[in-house]
């Protein structure tokens, strides 16, 4: 009789001590009571506590973050391409009909008729002020960026084919260049130097007319020059 209350004494010690780390718990989930998980109370963590949502611990993971510093030029650059910011045209002609620009009202990379298409371009000191600007790749020569006061304008861009966009470095600068070179007979070039792309600090004109081989013009600043002098010049300006 002493060792049946011995064996059952002894187990009942054993099931206490053995099992106690891994009770049986119903917990409600959803405010379900037909569900029951086993909790491991060794580290006095429950199963529904592990649950956390993946989403939650990588929130916005698919959020692109700009490798700029906000405000810098280069993460204006980065906004505009993405549609995030206008820019302001600087200097509006009569033909303008919107005085802000956003990149994704442009004609983006044009499947059929890439001399109408928009992209992206290199960024170049273009205005002398020891920070980039930015080159938008389009028709005639797009159109270039530039940040001031940290804000976004189009400070340079082309005005169809007897205007178009183009830049040249002389005389250790750049200078911005509109000219007129698709007509036959004539050669129209307009260079100006910024040092900012709100500060214009010179500006140059360079035109030549062969209407024929005995009426020829040439002009370099609202001045007379012959036919080597243009070449001359030309070969200097342009001698890239």
């Amino acid at each position: 009789m002493k060792r049946i209350k011995f064996l059952i004494i002894a187990g009942i010690l054993a099931c206490t001590f053995g099992c106690r780390d891994h009770d049986v718990t119903m917990v409600s989930i959803d405010n379900s009571n037909n569900v029951s998980i086993i909790n491991d109370n060794t580290d006095n963590v429950s199963t529904e506590d592990n649950n956390v949502c993946t989403e939650d611990i990588i929130d916005n993971s698919d959020e692109k973050q700009s490798i700029y510093d906000e405000g810098s030029p280069e993460y204006l650059f980065e906004q505009f391409i993405n549609g995030e910011i206008d820019a302001e045209i600087l200097y509006p002609t009569e033909t303008d009909r919107e005085i802000k620009l956003n990149f994704s009202d442009l004609n983006i990379n044009h499947k059929d008729w890439t001399f109408v298409s928009y992209s992206a371009g290199e960024q170049i000191d273009l205005d002398n002020d020891g920070e980039n600007e930015l080159i938008i790749n389009g028709p005639y020569g797009g159109m270039y960026l530039d940040a001031i006061d940290g804000k976004l304008y189009v400070f340079a861009q082309a005005q169809g084919n007897a205007g178009s966009l183009d830049y040249t470095y002389y005389d250790g600068a750049y200078w911005i260049v509109i000219k007129d070179v698709t007509h036959g007979g004539r050669l129209y070039y307009h260079l100006y130097k910024y040092r900012g792309g709100d500060n214009l600090v010179d500006s140059m004109s360079l035109k030549g007319e062969w209407r024929s081989e005995d009426d020829k013009e040439f002009i370099f600043n609202e001045e007379t020059i012959t036919e080597d002098d243009f070449n001359r010049i030309h070969d200097d300006l342009f001698h890239k």
